[in-house]
């Protein structure tokens, strides 16, 4: 889906997100032109989900109740052939999250399992350095690219992983890409906000392009961003993200896609 065609169907994207980034969560898909629903509600999920265009689960802020909820909303959206965007935060920094996750992966269709490598790779069964839910990766592309493989065929899922290099890998083939600007490690929940995007913007007929789409339009965002605030002013960035999110064309996205080629 381009931004074109977001902007006139406001999709509906259904978020049960963590509560450090659930108020920047619905901001920033307002800001781009989509309709949030922070709903956890289960005796509401099935009215909810019948209209929305992607379920967003984000296990940032895990616990027995929260999971319980999403475990609800997961087996709705299924049966309503829903798309789910699973972000598996902190996956490989507990037994717990790492547990969680690969039980929500086989219980559900997943249709983007979208992690940082180190949450990734703990799901595969590889060892890497984790702090709290942030990835130490001094690896090669080729590391990369092994990992993203892995997840793809354990999990058949399309998967995205993200940091100072992205990669997208789904079915069809997979790219990775220079990250969009240093400043979206300076804000917490800069890659919970993509996953916010990526459900917005995703389409099953067309599943690497449509994410594709989706990470060239944050990255386009966060270079504009930049280039107004400077980079040592984390702080008017995120307000600044949020002003370019609500003006990125798909002109300026296409330039990107060029320039990427």
């Amino acid at each position: 889906m381009n931004l074109n065609t977001l902007r006139q169907v406001n999709p509906l994207v259904v978020c049960q997100t963590n509560s450090v980034v659930t108020h920047m969560t619905a901001n920033h898909l307002i800001a781009l032109g989509a309709s949030p629903v922070m709903s956890e509600a289960p005796n509401e999920q099935h009215e909810m989900l019948q209209y929305a265009h992607a379920l967003l689960i984000n296990i940032g802020t895990l616990n027995d109740q929260k999971l319980e909820y999403m475990h609800h909303a997961m087996k709705v959206a299924n049966e309503l052939e829903v798309p789910i965007i699973l972000d598996p935060v902190g996956a490989g920094a507990t037994s717990y999250r790492t547990k969680t996750v690969l039980n929500m992966i086989d219980k559900y269709k997943i249709a983007v399992l979208k992690g940082n490598f180190g949450e990734i790779a703990s799901l595969v069964g590889a060892s890497e350095a984790m702090k709290g839910v942030d990835s130490q990766f001094d690896g090669s592309e080729d590391d990369l690219i092994a990992i993203a493989k892995k997840a793809h065929d354990m999990f058949s899922c399309n998967i995205v992983i993200t940091g100072e290099r992205d990669i997208i890998y789904t079915s069809d083939k997979y790219e990775t890409y220079t990250s969009g600007t240093v400043l979206f490690t300076k804000m917490t929940g800069a890659g919970c906000v993509l996953g916010s995007i990526i459900g917005a913007m995703y389409s099953p007929m067309d599943s690497f392009e449509s994410i594709k789409y989706a990470l060239f339009t944050y990255h386009t965002a966060g270079m504009n961003a930049e280039e107004i605030v400077t980079l040592d002013r984390p702080g008017a960035f995120q307000v600044e993200l949020l002003n370019q999110l609500h003006h990125v064309s798909d002109e300026e996205v296409r330039v990107l896609f060029d320039d990427r080629a």
